[in-house]
Parts: C-alpha cells; sequence; structure tokens
C-alpha cells in the first residue's frame, strides 16, 4: 500500500493531542500533520499534498463546513471528513454537501482509522486518478424531476405525511442516497446502521426533510440535455425494480430483515455508477453505450474503453466514500461478476446479481448490447441455483402485481 497522508485539523489543542495519541498504533506508511485552524491548513495544504483532511465542525474564523468547501474546490481529489461533537439543523444542510462522512467526539480509534483506511482503499476499485477527482467533487446525485416535482408537492401539502414521502424517495437513487448518508452519519448517534428508507425518513423528520428539498446542493434536478442512448426516467424505473425483486429473492432465501432492506437498497442503486458517469461525461456515455450496441458486447466492457473503469466500480467507490455499508457497496462493485467476491453465504450480492438478470429475462429488449447471464459457478457454491425458476416466478408475480397497481 502506498503512503498515505492525512491532516487533522481543530482549533482545540487537547483535542489535537488525544489525536496524536490515538494514531500512534497507525504503522510506518502513514504520515499524518495537525492544523489548529482552517487558515493554517490551507497554508499547510500550499505546500504539500494529502489524501485526506479530517476536521472539526465549529471553528472560529473558518469552519469545518467552509473549509472543506475550500477544499473540495482547490484540492478536489482529497476525501473529506467531519469529526465534531457539535450539529444542529443548519450545521447538517451546510456540512453534507462538501463532506463525505460525519464522525463524532469522541470517536474511538478503530473508527476513526477504519473509516480513513476504508476511504483510502477504495480508490482501488477505479484505475483513473482523474476519475477518482471528478468522483470526489460531486456533492450529490442529481434526481428525476418528476420525482422531485412530486416530492416537493407532498411536503407542502397540508396532509403531508412522512410515509408518502419516503415513498416518494424510495423511487429515487439521488435522494435515497443522501437521506441514507445523512441519517446514519454521527450526528444522529444511531447504534446501527439504517438501509431502511422508510425508517431513515421517520428518524430524519419533515422538518429536516424539507430543508434537504430546497437546498440545492443536496437535492439537485438532472439537467443534462438530452443524451442519445440514456434515458434517467429508464434508469430510475429499472433500479427501483430490481431492488423489489432483490428484496422478494432476498426473503425467499430466509435471509433476516436487515440482509433484506440491504439487497432493496443495493438493487435500488446498482447501476447508479452510469447515472454518475452521464452526470460527469454527458454525451461521451452516450457514446459508450452506443459502442456496446454496435459492437454487440457488454456495456461494462465499453465503459472500461472509454472510462478505463465500469459504472459498477464507479457507484461502489462514491457511495463507498460516503459511508454506505459494505454490503451494499459490494453488491454494487460485483453484480456482474460476483464470482470475483468471496463469500460463501447467501448475501444482496447474490440478490441483486439474480435480480439484475432477471429483470432482463422478463423484459426482452431489441438493443443489442450484450446482457449478463447468470453466474451459475456462483449460484451452485451458494447452493441455489435450482432457486432460480422459483425466483423468476415470483419476480413475474410481482411484476403483475405492480402493473395492475398503475
Amino acid at each position: 500500500m502506498e503512503e498515505k497522508r492525512v491532516i487533522f485539523v481543530d482549533d482545540d489543542v487537547v483535542s489535537l493531542k488525544s489525536l496524536r495519541r490515538m494514531l500512534i498504533k497507525m504503522p510506518n506508511q502513514w504520515e499524518f500533520e495537525f492544523a489548529d485552524s482552517g487558515e493554517s491548513a490551507l497554508d499547510i495544504l500550499k505546500k504539500e499534498p494529502f489524501d485526506v483532511v479530517v476536521a472539526d465542525m465549529r471553528m472560529p474564523k473558518m469552519d469545518g463546513a467552509q473549509l472543506l468547501t475550500k477544499i473540495k474546490e482547490i484540492y478536489p481529489g482529497m476525501v473529506r471528513i467531519i469529526l465534531s461533537g457539535h450539529s444542529s439543523k443548519d450545521m447538517i444542510i451546510d456540512s453534507i454537501g462538501p463532506c463525505h462522512q460525519f464522525l463524532a467526539k469522541p470517536c474511538q480509534s478503530d473508527v476513526l482509522i477504519n473509516t480513513i483506511k476504508r476511504a483510502c482503499a477504495l480508490r482501488e476499485l477505479l484505475g483513473d486518478e482523474s476519475l477518482q477527482t471528478s468522483l470526489a467533487k460531486l456533492e450529490g446525485i442529481p434526481s428525476v424531476p418528476q420525482i422531485y416535482v412530486e416530492l416537493n408537492a407532498e411536503i407542502k401539502s397540508p396532509t403531508a405525511s412522512l410515509r408518502k414521502v419516503s415513498q416518494i424517495i424510495a423511487k429515487d437513487m439521488g435522494m435515497s442516497v443522501k437521506i441514507l448518508q445523512l441519517v446514519n452519519s454521527a450526528f444522529f448517534g444511531l447504534p446501527r446502521h439504517i438501509s431502511n428508507i422508510e425508517q431513515a425518513v421517520s428518524l430524519l423528520g419533515m422538518e429536516i426533510i424539507s430543508a434537504l428539498v430546497l437546498s440545492t446542493k443536496v437535492f439537485s434536478l438532472f439537467k443534462a440535455k438530452k443524451i442519445e442512448h440514456f434515458s434517467i426516467e429508464w434508469l430510475t424505473n429499472h433500479n427501483f425494480i430490481v431492488g423489489n425483486f432483490a428484496k422478494i429473492i432476498a426473503q425467499e432465501e430466509g435471509c433476516s430483515k436487515k440482509i433484506c432492506e440491504q439487497a432493496f437498497l443495493a438493487g435500488l442503486l446498482h447501476d447508479i455508477g452510469k447515472l454518475i458517469l452521464c452526470t460527469i461525461h454527458g454525451e461521451l456515455y452516450g457514446d459508450a453505450v452506443a459502442h456496446a450496441e454496435d459492437e454487440a458486447i457488454e456495456i461494462t466492457k465499453s465503459e472500461y474503453k472509454f472510462f478505463n473503469s465500469s459504472h459498477a466500480g464507479i457507484g461502489a467507490y462514491l457511495l463507498g466514500l460516503w459511508g454506505l455499508p459494505d454490503p451494499v457497496i459490494e453488491a454494487i462493485a460485483f453484480h456482474h461478476n460476483p464470482g470475483h467476491c468471496l463469500g460463501s453465504e447467501f448475501s444482496p450480492l447474490a440478490a441483486v446479481h439474480a435480480a439484475d438478470v432477471l429483470y432482463y429475462n422478463l423484459n426482452p429488449t431489441t438493443k443489442k448490447v450484450q446482457k449478463m447471464g447468470f453466474d451459475k459457478t456462483f449460484l451452485e457454491n451458494l447452493d441455489v441455483w435450482n432457486k432460480v425458476d422459483v425466483w423468476r416466478e415470483l419476480c413475474q408475480n410481482l411484476s403483475a402485481t405492480g402493473e395492475k397497481n398503475e
């Protein structure tokens, strides 16, 4: 592993001393620097590069959110983490854009160290440094305009309900990610990771949800001009259906409620890398899709040709950077090639892989892009290959029920 450099910023001298003691156990390939103000940190960054910044939120002159915003603009490739003992609604809204993850004081040493290690390790998913920088600059993922309008109308309605709000948010990739990133941050101090959208919305409450909707930095609309071969509406609908398929497959396999919720979430987000690529590169992603159709190859092969990475790796990298749970990141990263991932138990990865293949089985397309098939060896190793027909019937029935309800 290459040497990683981390800078900590806190105006409290006692906190900086505590951090120094905490990091003694770190291996030699990690180098640390400490600054007692945002201004001092920026001076240090001018002289030498760093991989990660960990900043306190409440500091005089320049607070943590302001510092991270400047760092995002000047050094967009850096991982940006807030470590703070203070929180308020306004502080949360201000920091959710420029900050990748939030940690609370006092923070256990293993939590801090593992968060930094995980953020750095995620870079291995991407081979292109310029792509890493582009992704690290993103504050959010754009939403489908129609869904945003629907959510805005519900929030302003005199009969608005959190249940209805959560149902709307659960249809949209960008909104779902930001809601979960926020509710699982240290600001809320929850004892376990939340993967259920309805539960997350309930915990945040209508006041914070309304503030998020009004914040253009958090919830933004997909504004790219029409890109040939790409439809955000189709992609959003596809992901939502795959999420529901994955959940029902996980339920059929007797998975826990937690695994079933993670399966839905991973399905909802499994192709989010396509939306990210379209947001960053626009028409070039349309060219990649066209190339896949012209050559009748899998989209991932075309993505590697154009971007030196795939939508699976790109989605997993960014969502991992934002702190989503490992089983969800694993499912997103390997849903096209699950056999590359070690594991002997049925997981969200298995559910999403099967759900994605079944979606195309049940919804044949005239497009020439080669679609992935089942990884038979992977499913045989889990002893579930004989369940494929059962899953197909479950998904078919679910699709039929959905069509009747429309």
